[in-house]
């Protein structure tokens, strides 16, 4: 199976929130506000409920749609659907609707194109459906977007070592490796694949 890292907060979720926090999230705050159906959303999606999650990240979203429309010239409303949309298409993803996910990422896209994850986890869509020209086009404009992110070169990086490009795979470890993040497995794939026979020199 294609060994995606889906570029979230998933990771880090229960700890960020703690098991007070999503405790409460779960209990007594779910559909309040926008900002407390997103925790929710994140408590769901990180118990591994991506249907609870759905659930929560869609109450949030029409929140931050209807917050938008009060105050169109706040840049702050298009932050946050553009991230909520992000997880959004997470949870479908996980539920196994690729069609739900793939809307979700172009409309997170479309309101901030700078959204490197977003544009990562699109192509980790297109790449699981087969189409690995998007995909690795995708993942491209996902590096531009989100240089430091150790998931995005990650990711690339696992894309091109499927397709033989083993020295560029070994670069993007290599970027992945640099960022210094514990959320990544770059320094062992750069180990495995500097080490890999047949690999040019």
């Amino acid at each position: 199976m294609f060994p995606i890292r889906i570029s979230s907060w998933q990771p880090h979720a229960r700890s960020l929130l703690g098991p007070k926090q999503i405790s409460v999230a779960n209990d007594r705050y779910v559909g309040i506000t926008p900002f407390f159906s997103f925790i929710a959303g994140l408590a769901y999606y990180t118990n591994a409920d991506p249907e609870g999650a759905a659930d929560e990240f869609q109450a949030a979203l029409i929140g931050d749609i209807i917050a938008a429309d009060a105050e169109p010239d706040e840049p702050a409303h298009t932050e946050a659907q553009a991230l909520t949309l992000l997880f959004l298409g997470n949870a479908r993803f996980l539920q196994g609707d690729y069609e739900a996910a793939e809307r979700a990422y172009r409309r997170s896209i479309e309101l901030r194109p700078e959204f490197g994850e977003s544009l990562c986890n699109l192509g980790l869509l297109k790449a699981i459906q087969g189409d690995n020209v998007a995909a690795l086009d995708l993942l491209a404009e996902a590096v531009s977007a989100a240089p430091d992110s150790p998931f995005v070169h990650y990711n690339l990086g696992i894309l091109q070592q499927r397709l033989g490009r083993l020295e560029q795979a070994l670069e993007s470890f290599r970027r992945a490796t640099a960022s210094r993040s514990r959320l990544c497995r770059g320094p062992a794939a750069a180990r495995r694949f500097a080490a890999q026979p047949g690999r040019e020199r």
